[in-house]
């Protein structure tokens, strides 16, 4: 499973760690948000823990999914 975020975004970032979810890889300044650029970081955990706490991540990807959206229609893609 893997969950994608902003690199500023410490609190998501916390939680994702807390879930047992390591930064699997960044996208340096991938985003143009509010007149700076922003990282795009993925993190992932294995699939035999992920079932574990699939509902909680799941809630916490669709909010991140949400933002993702928004923020690719503000840039124009």
């Amino acid at each position: 499973m893997t969950l994608r975020g902003l690199g500023h975004d410490a609190p998501a970032r916390a939680s994702q760690e807390s879930e047992g979810f390591g930064v699997e890889g960044v996208l340096p300044g991938e985003f143009f948000l509010g007149g700076r650029y922003a990282d795009d970081v993925m993190t992932g955990r294995s699939p035999a823990s992920s079932r574990l706490v699939f509902r909680s991540a799941l809630e916490q990807s669709h909010a991140t999914h949400e933002f993702m959206e928004a923020a690719h229609r503000q840039i124009g893609r």
